[in-house]
């Protein structure tokens, strides 16, 4: 079934105005630039060149007073500091700086406009009265329509009976009424009371009272809400900042989802002594009216929680990268744009802590690492409790050795009774190697030999373990050519490299932490454990590439990279785990990626010569127009391990965004798997957004 749904946002600008910024360039743009950013700019108020003398005074009739006052009438003119007064008439007293009595007044000051029927203004001490006008703060873009000003600029200014708006249009956009807003420019802050929130003519919310920053300094205060429609009917987001000290923070989200009842949001920003991004994110509904609808469950509650931290003290590295949620449909039914526990993409969310020490050449590492599954049907598997590594390695420019020990104990995380060869244990696993590098005339010889050796013992088999030695080389002899022009700069490497990790039987080891490390068959490129550490396949094979890179002077840049790899014999690893008798194989490689300025495209694949069919190919194309974004993907993949014997992945991805006249935009895009010949995710709609409104329509 598809789903309409509408997002609707408005952005209350006055909730950060700063009524003293400061004059960052001269102000004459034209009329025709200032309408032309989605209506963000009010052209009622062009921008004016503000260098004036500061005791200028103009006026067609000026009367001296026997005090020494001087009473202006039609087009009067007075320069103050960092702005000017305009008027059809005006009492100036130039002893105490007064100006008094205006009449049909205009005051621009800095980078606002101030219009008003009558008022008073001081140049010493900027004292203001002003009656029945409007102020246009164009930092901001707001424009406030006031009964009465009083205050003083640069430190406070309340506004009686008042309207607010930044949109050119209130029949088609907001408004802000209120009966006062005050801004305090020393103690940063302001406060709206009795305001009422209307869009097009309807009152949306009415608050008695609304504190927000009144600078863009970070200050405790309301930030902007969300008001959105959705599939769930109205859904009300009103984030609160609140500044803890200087290296924190909290963001406190009260939410109301109409058919899913009220809930709270909150993200917790911390500094520590690393550079590391450290938060808590929290998010909590104690009562989701459909949840029992959609999931016949008992318990309406639902949350999720993710923490992570990153501390250290000298030598000693402290992670925390933990999160759990109630169920594992919470994040999809509750998505958010405050708290950033998981994407809808997440198959699991990770639950780790890690410590890590060097002393010199020896490090060590400590680690409790379990997962919570967000498939439904999907159990959460082992949970490593604990994980010790020591690795020594001592590496110079020719010839290094290493040396590494990994110690797991592997526990079930919620045991299926049904289930029962599923069993916990432990698990030894070392590695010992060398390595050689020297260069040989324009040659550079690298020579890799490690053993890994494993040992197994499981929970409730007594006096029985698992272990065996796997042997692995690999020679690896290269070149590098470099080619400067004025068309830029070029670099070609040729390689090739001879690997062969010897058979063990490994079919009465138990598989605790099995899973594909990279997008290749054989995982050619380097020398990670590509099926996980309890399946090490046999191979041996010689392989041949051949890179070449090229980075132009009109920065573009260039990757082209063939290969071809020549199995020596098949992998009997393999072929137990995928259930065939695959004889070997030559394969040929190739990738291609060209970057510039409007496109931005990729091509990856691979050939099997005996089975005459690409095993995995992945290519994409984005198009970056002034006006128009488009992207598109493909991926291919056949024999990935553990699936199934005759597994296949295949789909396409397809986005576009098309800017339309006067702030719309056309979204779109699909998600299709072209085995299953299904639409995974199809979406479409229309997008608009200005200083007044932002809404997205689209189903999907």
């Amino acid at each position: 079934m598809k789903n309409i749904k509408t997002f609707f946002s408005v952005f209350i600008a006055i909730l950060s105005v700063n009524t003293t910024s400061e004059i960052t360039n001269s102000l004459s743009k034209s009329l025709s630039e200032d309408v032309n950013i989605l209506g963000c700019v009010n052209p009622l108020y062009p921008k004016l060149n503000l260098k004036f003398n500061s005791d200028q005074i103009n006026a067609s009739r000026m009367d001296v007073t026997s005090n020494g006052a001087i009473s202006l009438k039609d087009e009067v003119s007075i320069t103050i500091n960092d702005g000017r007064i305009k008027a059809s008439s005006a009492h100036y007293d130039p002893n105490s700086g007064s100006i008094s009595s205006i009449k049909e007044g205009n005051i621009y000051y800095l980078d606002s406009y101030f219009g008003f029927l009558s008022g008073s203004f001081n140049k010493n001490s900027k004292e203001i009265r002003l009656e029945k006008g409007s102020t246009f703060l164009r930092p901001r873009n707001i424009l406030i329509q006031y009964e009465s000003l009083e205050g003083t600029m640069d430190s406070y200014l309340h506004f009686k009976n008042t309207n607010l708006t930044t949109c050119t249009d209130i029949k088609n956009g907001w408004e802000i009424k209120a009966d006062n807003i005050s801004i305090d420019d020393i103690a940063k802050r302001g406060h709206i009371e009795n305001l009422k929130l209307q869009v097009r003519g309807k009152t949306i919310v009415s608050l008695p009272y609304l504190p927000f920053p009144a600078t863009n300094d970070r200050l405790t205060g309301l930030l902007e809400p969300d008001i959105g429609i959705t599939s769930d009917g109205a859904d009300i987001y009103l984030p609160y900042f609140w500044v803890l000290s200087e290296k924190s923070d909290i963001t406190i989200a009260p939410r109301f989802i109409e058919d899913k009842g009220a809930g709270i949001e909150a993200n917790f920003r911390y500094v520590t002594n690393t550079k590391g991004e450290n938060y808590v994110d929290f998010i909590f509904f104690p009562h989701d009216k459909e949840f029992k609808k959609q999931y016949g469950q008992t318990d309406d509650q639902r949350w999720a929680y993710k923490i992570k931290d990153f501390r250290k003290y000298k030598n000693i590295n402290f992670y925390v990268n933990w999160s759990k949620s109630s169920d594992a449909m919470v994040l999809l039914d509750l998505p958010s744009d405050l708290v950033n526990i998981a994407n809808q993409r997440d198959h699991y969310l990770p639950q780790s802590i890690l410590i890590t020490a060097e002393f010199g050449n020896l490090g060590i590492n400590i680690s409790k690492q379990g997962y919570q599954s967000l498939n439904p049907f999907i159990k959460n598997g082992y949970i490593k409790n604990p994980e010790i590594n020591l690795n020594y390695s001592r590496y110079n420019p020719r010839f290094s050795y290493f040396a590494n020990i990994e110690y797991t104990d592997f526990k079930i995380d919620k045991p299926i009774k049904s289930i029962s060869f599923a069993k916990g244990g432990t698990r030894m696993i070392s590695k010992i190697g060398v390595e050689t590098n020297n260069a040989i005339g324009f040659l550079d010889v690298e020579f890799n030999g490690h053993i890994i050796s494993k040992k197994y013992n499981l929970d409730g088999i007594a006096n029985k373990s698992f272990s065996k030695n796997i042997p692995t080389t690999s020679l690896s002899i290269s070149s590098t050519f470099k080619q400067f022009s004025p068309l830029g700069r070029f670099i070609a490497t040729p390689k090739i490299i001879y690997s062969k990790t010897s058979y063990k039987n490994q079919s009465s080891d138990p598989i605790f932490d099995l899973h594909p490390r990279d997008g290749s068959n054989l995982n050619i490129f380097n020398q990670r454990l590509f099926y996980g550490k309890d399946r090490i396949p046999d191979q041996e094979f010689i392989m041949g590439s051949l890179r070449w890179q090229g980075y132009f002077t009109n920065q573009n840049k260039m990757l082209f990279e063939l290969y071809k790899i020549n199995e020596i014999k098949n992998s009997k690893i393999l072929n137990e785990m995928l259930l065939k008798d695959l004889s070997r194989d030559n394969q040929t490689g190739f990738e291609l990626r060209f970057d510039s300025g409007l496109i931005n495209t990729f091509l990856m694949t691979n050939y099997s010569q005996k089975k005459d069919h690409i095993n995995f190919g992945n290519m994409g194309l984005s198009i970056n127009l002034p006006e128009t974004q488009i992207s598109t993907s493909r991926k291919f993949r056949r024999y990935v391990p553990l699936i199934g014997t005759e597994n296949e992945l295949d789909y396409i991805d397809l986005s576009i965004n098309q800017n339309l006249s006067q702030g719309y935009k056309f979204i779109g895009g699909i998600s299709k798997d072209l085995k299953s010949k299904k639409n995974l995710e199809t979406f479409f709609g229309i997008e608009f957004e200005n200083c007044c409104i932002a809404y997205r329509i689209f189903c999907i």
